[in-house]
């Protein structure tokens, strides 16, 4: 799977949570595959302190 990025609204973090399962597949740890899902909504990146 190539690194995309995505804009994301809130609902879409089950296809974050997809997304993160299918690089697992591919062989990614835990870590390097949330470290290739970054979300942005209109305020931009969204971060665990916001």
């Amino acid at each position: 799977m190539n690194d995309t990025s995505f804009i994301s609204p809130q609902a879409s973090i089950g296809i974050a949570k997809l997304l993160i399962m299918a690089l697992e597949e591919e062989g990614a740890t835990t870590q390097e595959a949330y470290s290739k899902i970054w979300m942005v909504d209109s305020k931009g990146l969204i971060v665990k302190v916001r």
